[in-house]
């Protein structure tokens, strides 16, 4: 059986979004080994970066501005902060283009597209360094008896309860 890490709490989704646009933002502008894998990794930031433009632009479920519903409960936050994340430019200008590549067996896939995946990360770049700043590690309680490893798509490590200890989730940012 295959699983990526199981989220216990919202903010962990929106980490794991991050890390796996960062991944493929990076396999995209330094090289694959063949064209399916370029393939993949386009398509893979392409996914990753409309759901976080969907998020960091209040449409969808989880919204930047309402933290009450992705902030674990009884975490610090700056609300002023929090709210200053929300961004619209990169979700108007792509969201709707991406959605249409990424829907498979359509006339419009067959239309050629380039993207220009270094300038739309350059839109959000400011926008999740900010928000890595205010929440630099992924927060997962950990669960006796339970393991987080095995097949997935991040490593993830797991704390006792309460919010004090904090632990780093895939690469190092800057």
């Amino acid at each position: 059986m295959y699983s990526r890490p199981q989220k216990l709490v919202h903010i962990n989704t929106i980490q794991y979004e991050i890390d796996m646009l960062d991944y493929c933002y990076n396999k995209v502008t330094r090289g694959w080994k063949n064209d399916i894998e370029s393939f993949l990794s386009l398509e893979g930031f392409l996914l990753h970066y409309r759901n976080l433009v969907e998020f960091f632009a209040d449409h969808g479920s989880l919204k930047v501005s309402k933290c009450e519903a992705w902030v674990p409960k009884g975490m610090a936050v700056n609300k002023a902060k929090i709210k200053s994340l929300k961004t619209t430019k990169p979700y108007e200008r792509h969201r709707a283009l991406i959605s249409q590549y990424l829907q498979h067996c359509t006339e419009t896939r067959i239309k050629d597209r380039s993207w220009d995946v270094v300038g739309m990360y350059a839109e959000l770049r400011e926008t999740l360094a900010n928000f890595r700043k205010l929440f630099p590690v992924l927060v997962i309680p950990a669960n006796k008896g339970e393991s987080t490893g095995g097949y997935s798509t991040a490593t993830v490590t797991t704390f006792d309860p309460g919010f004090s200890t904090r632990t780093p989730w895939g690469p190092k940012h800057s």
